[in-house]
């Protein structure tokens, strides 16, 4: 079976990061050109993005040059790349949602990424928040590095909440549930 290296970041930080891997790949090949497959999702604003940044990757490194292909959602991505693997074909870097990473390292379809990011032309994760530096971490292997981070927000109203008792925002998700129940108002006008 294939083991695919995944990317969950637009920036291709990752690619370059990797850029030694199949630099020396191509050195061993009497320095011919190795070309990457990149399989992406996200169209747009996203996708025109990761285009320039492939463009760019590819005018400092044209020994390896990226070829991206847009793959459709991230649920089109992952079936069509269920399918490559099976046909032993398909990108050698692909994007994949959060969700369907878990999957595919545990079916070996993934590469460790550890080893790249822990040596000499690795990524200094030291002054990441701890969540992102951790994120992609399965089974003891980091799997996927995040580009970005959803911030949910919580608005609320300062007067509901002391209507009910309430002296601070809730910190924890058992006293966040606890309020909300407390706020809830059975029959309200224009709640079903």
């Amino acid at each position: 079976m294939p083991r695919i290296i995944n990317v969950q970041m637009e920036t291709l930080a990752l690619v370059c990061v990797l850029a030694g891997l199949f630099a020396s790949c191509s050195q061993e090949r009497g320095g011919s050109t190795t070309t990457i497959t990149y399989w992406r999702t996200l169209s747009g604003a996203a996708g025109d993005t990761q285009d320039k940044l492939v463009t760019k990757f590819n005018a400092a490194h044209p020994d390896m040059p990226v070829k991206s292909e847009y793959q459709g959602t991230y649920s089109d991505l992952a079936t069509k790349l269920i399918a490559a693997t099976a046909a032993r074909s398909g990108p050698d870097v692909t994007q994949l949602g959060t969700f369907e990473i878990r999957q595919f390292a545990k079916s070996g379809g993934l590469v460790d990424l550890t080893p790249y990011l822990s040596g000499a032309n690795g990524i200094d994760r030291s002054d990441w928040p701890e969540s992102m530096a951790h994120a992609g971490e399965i089974d003891g292997g980091t799997y996927w590095l995040p580009f970005n981070v959803a911030v949910p927000t919580l608005y609320y109203n300062k007067e509901a909440l002391t209507e009910v008792g309430a002296t601070e925002v809730p910190g924890t998700w058992s006293k966040f549930f606890a309020l909300v129940r407390a706020l809830t108002k059975p029959n309200r006008p224009g709640l079903a």
